[in-house]
């Protein structure tokens, strides 16, 4: 099962490489949890990944703001860099990120160097709880 919650992305030179961690957490914690880790052999571009990046599910749910990044030095520039990057579960209204009609959720993962799109990462109802 570990191994279904990886997803791989490109932006411009740097891989990206998202594990979703909530659904391998034994007691979850009261935020969505993701592994992020970025190569780039010419060194990481400058991220704001706390700052750009959001959720959004199946069922129109958006969640950008009070995300967190506890990891690698995002403005360092190495070669690889890696940490946790989680956000809240609940949306500003109170009610659940993640409901029963949700089949899917999309970690957009935008900040990653200067003008870069950014990539999209999905993980199917299979992996919610």
């Amino acid at each position: 099962m570990a191994r279904d919650l990886f997803r791989m992305g490109v932006v411009g030179d740097t891989d990206v490489l998202a594990a979703f961690c909530n659904p391998l957490m034994v007691s979850p914690p009261g935020r969505l949890v993701f592994f992020v880790s970025l190569d780039n052999h010419f060194g990481v571009p400058r991220s704001e990944l706390a700052e750009r990046s959001w959720v959004e599910t199946s069922d129109g749910r958006h969640s950008s703001s009070g995300w967190a990044w506890e990891g690698g030095d995002l403005a360092s520039e190495e070669h690889h860099i890696g940490g946790l990057l989680s956000g809240p579960l609940k949306m500003t209204d109170g009610s659940d990120l993640i409901g029963p009609g949700t089949s899917q959720v999309t970690l957009h993962l935008e900040g990653i160097g200067e003008g870069e799109t950014g990539v999209a990462l999905r993980w199917p109802q299979e992996h919610l709880r």
